[in-house]
């Protein structure tokens, strides 16, 4: 057998989801053979890339895109029918989505590419000769094997449990069932797992990520493990039902006393071009790179237009994301850095913050519903990013169509609706979309935050740790003020401050029970409410459900 580890891998993961089975006999051609397997620690991290990087493309925009434009967090919205595209993107937002949309049809499909990647390559490192490293590279590729199942699990819910490649046509599982396979997994694999946090490990499993993994996992035990995901409450997550809490507090506890990470000083500094392994919040990111054009795209999406010009950039921003209104107003902290993420109201040079961005235009270039018989003429509009959200149209029926299709118009003023994140800060120099940006997947703060929430819930303190002397240390790298206690809902508003834009608030707001609260375009003032709680899980994609007959679709998604 000849695999071509870097192109075939990924091939061989579609043909897997398309056909429903793997061909371990496929005649493909590489440097690795029978008797060439990889034996130094150099050849198996080269045998591993794939697994640690195939996903990140997606990561950085499809992926992102689903899991963030569900929430309270961003919108995507259209002006004058740019970036309706068939109205997937507003499926989000508005709680609609199918069984055939196509967004959610890719990352299943990508999380399961890179499932099958992780087999393959354990194929390959099960029959290679036992060296120092091989122990360890196996248990990487287990670890993110775990990672992109829970990343499956959280979004999908009931899943086949393909831990070997060449598995044909396999049976589907319970969600709780795909969650001790990956808490198993994690426990087992463990402690093969490096240790060390440098350059070396940065953008690899370690012991921290998996431990970090795990966290997550019994965070949201309740959620996994509940019999109808409709009929979950908050409640679910106590200790009595939540039988993980104290586990999740211990493994906290074990990243904590590591001593390997800290919140740092710069709050904004984390996340901003240059940042990579000398952040040490970041417990496990996906690096990226603009130049290799290799995935993170945030500033394409939430920037304006008009930030070719006020921020330098070299490309100029699409901007259909919005910040949701009520989203934004939870960053009223006095003093919290964390406000400066938003960029909103008028707007001026960043490089020259006294100096505003006139934009000189016709009143009706500026405003299309301008009724005024002067509309041709030139006005110097001060160039301004309004917080509200507001569909506009000159008939009911228009206001009504606009509302289905989230059209804020694609005059001036509709495309200046809604602040925009600039958390993920512009890489000025990038001649394409991509930003030097590394993404973080799991932070030292989020450990923090997670412990106290279990505490919240119930579980036992440690450390001499209170949930407000935790929240505290969050609050003091953010330059905000402290608090003497807390409760859970504050809580939630902590970890939105915190956690924006970091794909962490769908999991949140499900696990409050409250994924399906008014929101944004999404509220029954505008008749677009929408309480479905079955879609606290998307949809198994029609196509894969057409494959494999003996699956399941998840409750409430029918023709």
């Amino acid at each position: 057998m000849k695999i071509i580890i870097k192109k075939i891998l990924p091939i061989l993961g579609v043909l897997f989801l398309l056909n429903a089975c793997t061909d371990l006999d496929t005649d493909v051609k590489s440097e690795y053979t029978e008797e060439n397997f990889p034996i130094t620690q150099a050849d198996m991290e080269a045998v591993c890339g794939p697994a640690y990087s195939r996903f990140k493309g997606a990561y950085g925009r499809n992926f992102w895109l689903m899991v963030t434009g569900t929430t309270d967090e961003a919108t995507m919205v259209t002006n004058d029918n740019n970036w309706y595209d068939k109205g997937y993107y507003g499926e989000f937002a508005l709680h609609t989505w199918t069984y055939d949309n196509s967004m959610t049809t890719g990352a299943f499909e990508e999380l399961f590419t890179c499932i099958s990647t992780c087999n393959q390559i354990l194929t390959i490192l099960e029959k290679a000769p036992e060296t120092e490293y091989r122990a360890q590279a196996m248990a990487e590729i287990k670890t993110m094997r775990a990672l992109y199942y829970f990343w499956a699990m959280d979004n999908f819910g009931r899943l086949p449990i393909i831990d070997k490649f060449g598995i044909t046509a396999p049976p589907q599982s319970s969600r709780k069932e795909v969650a001790e396979f990956i808490k198993k997994e994690l426990i087992e694999n463990t402690p093969s797992l490096s240790t060390k946090v440098d350059k070396t490990t940065y953008g690899k499993p370690t012991q921290y990520m998996a431990k970090a993994l795990l966290a997550k996992l019994y965070l949201n035990w309740g959620v996994y493990t509940a019999a109808d995901i409709s009929n979950y409450e908050p409640s679910d997550s106590n200790k009595d039902s939540n039988t993980h809490l104290d586990d999740l507090v211990a493994v906290c506890d074990e990243i904590i006393q590591s001593n390997a990470f800290e919140l740092g000083n710069d709050w904004l500094a984390k996340f901003k071009p240059n940042n990579g392994a000398n952040i040490k919040d970041f417990i496990f990111a996906f690096p990226y790179n603009w130049n290799l054009a290799d995935g993170n795209i945030h500033s394409r999406f939430w920037g304006h237009k008009f930030f070719e010009f006020t921020f330098g950039m070299k490309r100029k921003p699409s901007g259909p994301l919005r910040a949701i209104p009520e989203f934004v107003d939870k960053y009223n902290l006095p003093g919290d850095v964390r406000n400066k993420i938003w960029r909103g109201g008028p707007q001026y040079y960043e490089d020259n913050p006294t100096k505003p961005y006139i934009v000189k235009i016709s009143k009706k270039t500026l405003d299309k519903y301008y009724k005024g018989t002067d509309g041709d003429a030139i006005v110097e509009w001060h160039f301004e990013l309004t917080k509200d959200l507001v569909v506009r149209g000159n008939t009911p029926d228009e206001i009504t169509e606009n509302t289905r299709k989230l059209d804020l118009a694609g005059d001036e003023l509709g495309l200046a609706m809604g602040y925009r994140n600039v958390k993920f800060y512009p890489t000025t120099y990038s001649t394409n979309y991509d930003q030097d940006n590394d993404i973080p997947i799991f932070r030292y703060a989020d450990i923090l935050l997670m412990k106290a929430e279990a505490i919240l819930r119930g579980a036992t303190p440690t450390l001499g740790h209170t949930a407000a002397s935790l929240v505290n240390q969050i609050r003091e790298c953010a330059q905000a003020p402290s608090v003497d206690n807390i409760t859970l809902d504050e809580l939630l508003d902590e970890r939105a401050r915190e956690f924006a834009d970091e794909y962490w608030r769908r999991n949140d707001l499900i696990r409050f029970g409250k994924f399906e609260d008014d929101w944004g375009l999404k509220k029954a003032i505008l008749g677009t409410s929408n309480k479905d709680k079955y879609r606290r899980v998307f949809s198994i994609p029609l196509k894969f459900m057409q494959l494999n007959p003996t699956w399941t679709q998840n409750p409430g998604y029918t023709k």
